[in-house]
Formats: C-alpha cells, sequence, structure tokens
C-alpha cells in the first residue's frame, strides 16, 4: 500500500476530479468511483439479462438489429443483436477472470474452470458476482499478475480490474435503448448550440448515463456531461471575479 496519497487511478474520469485533476486517494481509486464500480459489478446480472432482451429481436417489429439466417434450417429465421452477444461474452470472461484471481488471495477454493465453462453465462456472472461484490477491497488492490486479454499475456492489477469492470459496463449500457427517463432539464448550456436544453439520459439501471441536447440533439456522456459542468462553473467565477473588481 502507498505512503502517500495519490491520483485516483480512472485519471481525467475520476467521478471526483476537479480542475486541479483526478482526486487523491489513498486507495486505487477514490471514495465516488469505488463505489461506481461496486454498483457496476453487482448491476452485473441484471445488465447480462438486459442484454439476454435485444439477443433475440421482435421477429414482427422490424428490428434493426444485425440478422443471421440459418439456410439449413425450414424454421423461421431468427435475428440476432450480434452486439449483445459479444457483451455478454465479454462480461463473462471479464468477471470469472478476476474471480478466479480473487478466489486465490482470499484462499477460497479455485474455480473448477472446465465446470465453469460448461454453465449458461448468466449463471457464471452471477457466481462471480457472488465472490467478488463483497470482497471489493480484496479486488482493488490485487497486485500485478499477467493475465490473458484477447488472446495475448497482459500484466493487469487490482486497478486494472477497476477499469476494466466500469469499460465493459459502459460499452454493454451504450447498446442498450435508453430508459426513456431523460426528462429533467439541466442548467448547464449545450456546448453545441449554446441553448439551455439539456436534459439528463439516465440508463437502464437508473444511473445517469449523460445527456442531451433537445435544441440540437447533442449528445454527451457522463465524461462530457462533467466537462460542460466545469467550464459553467469556470465562466460563473470568472464573472463574479469581475465584478468583485469593478
Amino acid at each position: 500500500m502507498a505512503d502517500e496519497m495519490h491520483p485516483c487511478a480512472r485519471g481525467p474520469r475520476c467521478a471526483a476530479r476537479t480542475k486541479a485533476g483526478p482526486a487523491p486517494t489513498w486507495r486505487p481509486f477514490c471514495d465516488e468511483d469505488r463505489a461506481l464500480i461496486a454498483q457496476a459489478i453487482t448491476g452485473m446480472p441484471l445488465l447480462y439479462a438486459a442484454m439476454a432482451d435485444l439477443l433475440v429481436a421482435d421477429m414482427t417489429g422490424g428490428s434493426a438489429y444485425d440478422t443471421i439466417r440459418v439456410t439449413t434450417s425450414k424454421s423461421r429465421p431468427v435475428p440476432l443483436n450480434l452486439d449483445a452477444d459479444a457483451s455478454q461474452r465479454e462480461m463473462a470472461e471479464i468477471l470469472v477472470s478476476w474471480e478466479e484471481r480473487v478466489r486465490d488471495v482470499a484462499r477460497m477454493p479455485p474455480l473448477d474452470t472446465a465446470a465453469s465453462r460448461g454453465q449458461r453465462l448468466g449463471v457464471q456472472i452471477a457466481q462471480a458476482v457472488t465472490v467478488l461484490a463483497p470482497r471489493l477491497d480484496a479486488l482493488l488492490v490485487l497486485p500485478s499478475a499477467p493475465m490473458v486479454r484477447d488472446r495475448e499475456l497482459v500484466e493487469l492489477d487490482g486497478a486494472g480490474a477497476g477499469l476494466e469492470i466500469l469499460d465493459v459496463r459502459r460499452r454493454a449500457v451504450s447498446r442498450l435503448p435508453e430508459s426513456g427517463g431523460d426528462d429533467r432539464p439541466l442548467s448547464v448550456p449545450c456546448g453545441g448550440c449554446g441553448w439551455r436544453a439539456l436534459v439528463e439520459v439516465i440508463d437502464f439501471l437508473g444511473y445517469l448515463a449523460g445527456a442531451r441536447c433537445r435544441q440540437c440533439n447533442t449528445r454527451y456522456d457522463v465524461e462530457g456531461l462533467a466537462e460542460l459542468r466545469a467550464a459553467a462553473l469556470r465562466r460563473a467565477q470568472r464573472r463574479a471575479a469581475a465584478k468583485g473588481t469593478t
């Protein structure tokens, strides 16, 4: 463990960053980002289920999803959302690999890899969550060790675990339709058109996913929205300073 405080491992994406940079912390992540990682882990089974809903598109709804047509079958072709399938596999791969690492340091029975691979992805993810969620801090302080990613060995530590989990969640959520709960107005102006016409975009788990402009339809992710808010705060501070000198 480091003897001195250091910047949050999320760097410019740190949820508690200020104009000075990422939030300082004794741990790999600041409290805000640690909470986001915890939410990402516990919400993974629900996210997996949401992706499953996209796998088989509505046969009569004119879906825009990619389709695979099984030409050797006489049955009606089944449309598949290939992005959703890829997300499910990525979620399972990431979580199970970190489950194996945590089982080792927590002196739990090692994961039966062969048996695990024979299980449905949803079962693999649910099992990994039961191991990782109550041992989050053990996960985030794991030392660096080689792990397989994209068929290559790379060195990853606990900070890498947190970043991977947040990234896999972000990629999966980006493939889901919006929840529709995006009508709460925001006070900051749009960076595209300058109008104060921004509204929140909420993901299917109820978390803030960014914003969109009702005037020009420009969209912002969480980091983009944070930058808009920071820029608005700087402008307000400059105006207040200018008034104080007159």
